[in-house]
């Protein structure tokens, strides 16, 4: 349970942060588009990307202390790598399902088209986010069940 705590705190803040968004889009008339359904596909995609990569984060943090160092840069690094503040458009079209295997760039402009539905649905970099993700959290989960004998030993 310990590497999902993280996970579950960050539901909570998303929770927020939505709850002010629809505020905002009643605000401004913005009405959702039917694509709207495909919103809980995203968010567990998105759970589960961040679960996996807890797993393998936090038993590598146990047996080599210097990872906990090297994870914030490594999340500042993966801030920038997500369309964010920047459109997948930027992405010349060549390059779109190599960038795809980043899982939340799919679900980012997922999230993106299903609310706001300025582009459709990005399906080709969600795909590509899903099997990514899977294998994240697939892998995740057997590396840390692997080393969890091991952790009162190092620790």
């Amino acid at each position: 349970m310990i590497p999902f705590t993280p996970v579950l705190a960050g539901l909570l803040d998303f929770a927020i942060a939505s709850s002010i968004l629809v505020v905002m889009m009643v605000w401004y008339g913005i009405v959702p588009t039917p694509n709207i359904i495909f919103l809980p596909l995203l968010l567990l995609l998105m759970i589960l990307t961040a679960s996996g990569i807890g797993m393998w984060l936090s038993a590598l943090a146990i047996q080599y202390r210097d990872v906990k160092h090297a994870m914030q840069f490594v999340v500042q690094l993966l801030m920038y790598a997500a369309p964010v503040v920047w459109p997948v458009s930027l992405i010349p079209e060549k390059y779109r399902l190599l960038y795809g295997l980043y899982p939340m760039a799919g679900v980012i402009e997922g999230f993106r088209s299903s609310i706001i539905g300025v582009r459709p649905m990005p399906w080709d970099l969600i795909l590509m986010g899903t099997a990514s993700s899977l294998l994240i959290a697939i892998s995740g989960a057997l590396y840390f069940r692997r080393m969890e004998k091991v952790f009162a030993d190092v620790a």
